[in-house]
């Protein structure tokens, strides 16, 4: 499917990154989550050096609904980028995805899901182009202005499963994304992994996860793979199948027998 054109959105879209605070829900009509399924946010921050692994413990705190943890290699389960797996998954399922700044999709599934990225000019593109056509190029720069932009367009296509990938060079950035997400009222209706995965010369990879169904709990021993399995749980996926290679963070669920899929 082609997610839908709606210009009166897409207007309000335009009046926020003005500055002139309109907002709107989705229209009626638009995509709905996965049945039981909270829809993930997932920010992936890439850089070299690599972010301070301090950053999600200081994001956590006065937070609820987060918990933080660490990501090792594990030597018993196979190699996983778990965001690609994720990902593929969620295409597989027919789960509408959302892409930012976060690569391209093959042609012939480009057009059933949403793409916005900016160009070497710093132009904003988008599929659909509607998008970026309602966003001035001055407001996707400013990144707290970005994230606002990002949470009308999450509203108003609604997708399941949203990837965002950011640069962790600016920390300034990274607090201003993680925090404007991280926030109680988001994490009331959505669900949050911020990732930043292992480095190649044995750097422990970190995670924060957040979500209405998450207690706070510091996630022990997971793994790429752990992590995969947590978020195929959160986001309604088969996780089951991956056992014992991979291990959901039970431990940090509310009431796990309540999440999809478990």
């Amino acid at each position: 499917m082609k997610p839908p054109a709606h210009p009166a959105a897409l207007a309000s879209i335009l009046a926020l990154a003005c500055g002139t605070g309109a907002t709107g829900g989705a229209p009626e009509g638009s995509w709905s989550p996965t049945a039981g399924a909270a829809p993930l946010v997932l920010i992936v921050v890439d850089g070299v050096p690599p972010p301070d692994p301090s950053i999600p413990w200081e994001l956590a705190v006065d937070r609820e609904h987060v918990s933080v943890g660490m990501i090792a290699p594990s030597r018993s389960e196979p190699s996983v980028d778990p965001v690609e797996a994720l990902l593929g998954e969620a295409l597989d399922e027919g789960m509408l995805v959302a892409l930012i700044e976060a690569g391209n999709l093959p042609e012939d599934l480009a057009r059933e899901h949403i793409q916005i990225w900016s160009d070497s000019s710093g132009a904003v593109r988008s599929i659909p182009g509607e998008i970026a056509a309602s966003i001035p190029d001055s407001a996707w720069s400013v990144p707290i202005r970005r994230q606002m932009l990002l949470r009308e367009v999450f509203d108003l296509y609604l997708p399941d499963l949203a990837v965002i990938r950011l640069r962790g060079e600016d920390p300034d950035e990274l607090h201003q994304t993680a925090r404007f997400w991280s926030d109680p009222g988001i994490l009331s209706t959505r669900n949050l992994v911020l990732y930043a995965p292992s480095g190649e010369t044995g750097r422990r990879g970190w995670v924060l996860i957040g979500g209405p169904d998450i207690n706070g709990e510091t996630p022990l021993g997971l793994s790429p793979g752990g992590l995969l399995a947590t978020m195929e749980m959160l986001t309604g996926l088969d996780w089951e199948s991956g056992i014992p290679a991979r291990i959901p963070s039970m431990g940090i669920m509310t009431s796990p027998e309540g999440v999809p899929g478990s």
